[in-house]
C-alpha cells in the first residue's frame, strides 16, 4: 500500500507540474498574440520607414462625445490629422461624430462591433464583427473603410486574413502603449509617447471606453471620460510639430513608403462584400 500511495503521489505532482507548465506556456501565447512585435501571428502594419519626419497618430474606443468632437475640431485647428479606429456600436450611435472627423481629413478604421476579442470567437462571428463595422462606417461616412485594429491587438493569420479580404489592412502599433485609459495625468501619458517616436512611427491614445459609452447604460462618467487624452493631444501635438514632424493619416503614411501589402483583397472588387 505504501508503494502505491507514493505512486499516486508521484503522478498527481507529475499532473501539477504539466498543469502549470501548460499554463505559463498559454499565458505567454496569449501575451505574444497581442504584441505587435511578432509577426508569426499575422502580417500587420505597425510602423513605416519614412524619409520624412511624419508621424500617424491614432484613437482607438471611440466616437465618444464631446471628448472625439474636440479631439476632431483641435486637429483640424492645428493643421494636423489622425486615424479614428471606431467601435461598429458606438458608431452607430453617433454617426454625426464620425462623420465630422472624415470631413475633417481624419481617417476612419474598423474596431470591432463591439470590442471582442476575435480570438475568443467563432470565425462566423469574427466576420459578423468586422462586417457591421464597417457597414456603420460606410452608413456614416460614404465609404468603407481600409484599415482594421484589432482590441486589444489580438490576431491571428486567419483574422488578418479576414480583415483582408474585406479590403482592410490590419494595423497595430510602433509606440508603446501609453495606459492613458487609466487616466494618469496629460504630462504623464504625452511623456511616455514623445520619448519612443521615430519617423513613421505610429502611436495609439483612446477616445473612448470600448465603444460602449453612450450605448451601454451602466457606464459611467468616470468610465468614459477621457479628458486626460485629450489634453495630451494637446502636449503631444505641438511638442512634435516643434521638431519638424508633421501628422498624417494611416494610408498617407503606406502611400509615402510605397505600396500597400500584397494581402489585400477587396470582396467587392472579387464579388464578395461587406
Amino acid at each position: 500500500m505504501p508503494v502505491v500511495r507514493t505512486q499516486r503521489r508521484y503522478a498527481a505532482l507529475q499532473a501539477v507540474l504539466v498543469a502549470i507548465v501548460l499554463t505559463i506556456f498559454l499565458y505567454g501565447f496569449w501575451l505574444a498574440s497581442e504584441n505587435p512585435k511578432f509577426g508569426i501571428f499575422g502580417r500587420t502594419l505597425t510602423s513605416e520607414p519614412a524619409t520624412q519626419r511624419v508621424v500617424a497618430l491614432t484613437f482607438d474606443d471611440g466616437p465618444n462625445p464631446p471628448y472625439t468632437t474636440e479631439i476632431v475640431r483641435w486637429l483640424k485647428a492645428h493643421d494636423a490629422v489622425a486615424t479614428f479606429f471606431v467601435v461598429g456600436r458606438a458608431a452607430a450611435r453617433y454617426p454625426e461624430v464620425v462623420q465630422e472627423a472624415a470631413q475633417a481629413g481624419d481617417q476612419i478604421g474598423n474596431h470591432t462591433w463591439d470590442h471582442a476579442h476575435l480570438l475568443l470567437e467563432r470565425p462566423s462571428h469574427q466576420r459578423l464583427e468586422l462586417r457591421r463595422t464597417s457597414l456603420a462606417i460606410r452608413a456614416a461616412t460614404g465609404a468603407a473603410p481600409t484599415l482594421f485594429r484589432p482590441p486589444f491587438g489580438g490576431r491571428d493569420p486567419e483574422i488578418v486574413s479576414l480583415a483582408g479580404a474585406l479590403g482592410m489592412r490590419t494595423v497595430l502599433w510602433s509606440v508603446p502603449l501609453a495606459g492613458d485609459w487609466n487616466r494618469p495625468p496629460a504630462r504623464i501619458i504625452a511623456a511616455r509617447i514623445l520619448k519612443k517616436i521615430k519617423p513613421g512611427a505610429i502611436m495609439v491614445l483612446h477616445d473612448g471606453n470600448k465603444g460602449a459609452c453612450g450605448v451601454l447604460p451602466r457606464m459611467t462618467h468616470a468610465a468614459c471620460d477621457r479628458s486626460q487624452s485629450v489634453e495630451a493631444v494637446k502636449l503631444i501635438v505641438p511638442a512634435l510639430q516643434a521638431q519638424g514632424y508633421r501628422f498624417v493619416t494611416v494610408d498617407e503614411l503606406q502611400r509615402m513608403a510605397g505600396p500597400a501589402a500584397p494581402e489585400i483583397e477587396n470582396e467587392e472588387e472579387s464579388g464578395g462584400g461587406l
